[in-house]
């Protein structure tokens, strides 16, 4: 008797064990978000100075503030006056990648204000504080300043 009931102990620890281990495993963690370095001033003003050397008719800014829920940013430290609303622009990282395309949607004394989507291309992502804002050439318009 004493066997039977070892035996069903035995039996029944089995049982719960594999019961156990039939349990998918848990799912992995989400990655993590890393978020990439964006440019000092210094070495903005570098890339800004190196950028309208080879291309003295575009226009070079840094992006000021991002509302990603709105996708909205804006940018400073360029001729605001030579911006108007419908100006398309692209902002680019660090490296000179594109992360999104904007359009202008508005312009004061001292900011340009940007409604951004991920790139055509692809590959994008949420603009950052730092990253750099390009219209490649002057406009086809008269301009302020």
């Amino acid at each position: 008797m004493r066997d039977i009931r070892w035996l069903v102990l035995l039996l029944g620890a089995m049982a719960g064990a594999s019961l156990l281990g039939c349990q998918p495993p848990p799912p992995p963690p989400p990655p993590a978000v890393v978020i990439p370095p964006v440019l000092s001033f210094d070495q903005y003003r570098a890339v800004k100075a190196e950028y309208l050397r080879a291309n003295p008719q575009a226009s070079v800014g840094r992006v000021a503030a991002v509302l990603p829920e709105d996708s909205r940013l804006s940018a400073n430290d360029l001729k605001t006056g030579d911006f108007a609303r419908g100006d398309v622009v692209t902002i680019v990282d660090r490296d000179l990648n594109p992360v999104a395309d904007g359009v202008v949607v508005d312009v004061d004394r001292d900011y340009v204000y940007v409604k951004y989507s991920a790139p055509v291309e692809g590959g994008g992502r949420t603009p950052l504080v730092g990253d750099i804002l390009i219209r490649p050439g002057k406009p086809d318009r008269a301009t302020y300043r």
